[in-house]
């Protein structure tokens, strides 16, 4: 293909992603709602992501798992913040 038969896409079009609208969380793209957590949700929510962490460093270094042993308990703590932070009734939502 010779030089003057390629073309420069336009960076405005409607196939560019707009990254930052997306980060932004507005407009039509956005990655869903989040709420800001108080209360005992707060608090449940940093001593599950504390224990989680600890739980990962302990496995990592001192003590390491069976693949078969972690991978379950990771998922289990990882659904549980994600439920808490991602509510799946609206109701829900304000607390």
């Amino acid at each position: 293909m010779r030089e003057a038969e390629w073309q420069r896409p336009e960076l405005e079009g409607e196939g560019i992603i707009d990254v930052d609208k997306i980060s932004s969380g507005s407009g039509a793209n956005s990655l869903g709602e989040t709420r800001t957590l108080t209360g005992w949700y707060a608090q449940v929510f940093a001593l599950v992501a504390a224990g989680s962490s600890l739980f990962h460093f302990y496995t990592a270094g001192y003590r390491p798992l069976p693949a078969m042993e972690q991978r379950p308990t990771h998922i289990a703590l990882m659904l549980f913040l994600g439920f808490l932070i991602y509510p799946m009734v609206k109701s829900q939502r304000d607390r």
